[in-house]
């Protein structure tokens, strides 16, 4: 049920990208990089709990590849709250064109689909 809410929320999110690309651009550049991190930690942290999540569900090879991917995912997220890779991204971010946001919104939706349907 948590899962399908947080899948409605990206969907919602990546529409919002493929909608608006510039404003969210004027977003990013009017938070804080400690706010950004924060946000990016998040999110690093929802993407491995559902990895480590349908590993369990599951058996074989492939549970045990996302099991050690959300492990891996949650070890990374906590480097980039503390590092200068979370500034890295954020100035990656935005040189980014409108295009380039708007495909990352599509994987938004993607993602926060497959969130939906995972069952």
């Amino acid at each position: 049920m948590l899962l399908q809410i947080l899948g409605y929320f990206w969907v919602l999110c990546g529409i919002y990208i493929i909608l608006k690309p510039k404003a969210l651009l004027r977003k990013i550049q009017k938070k804080g990089v400690r706010k950004l991190r924060k946000i990016l930690l998040i999110v690093g942290i929802t993407l491995a709990w559902v990895l480590i999540s349908s590993g369990i569900k599951h058996s074989g090879v492939l549970s045990i590849i996302l099991l050690i991917t959300g492990v891996i995912a949650i070890i990374k997220s906590m480097m980039i709250l503390h590092g200068k890779t979370s500034e890295k991204l954020i100035d990656w971010s935005l040189k980014l064109s409108p295009n380039m946001l708007r495909l990352g919104g599509l994987i938004y939706i993607i993602i926060g689909l497959i969130f939906i349907y995972r069952e």
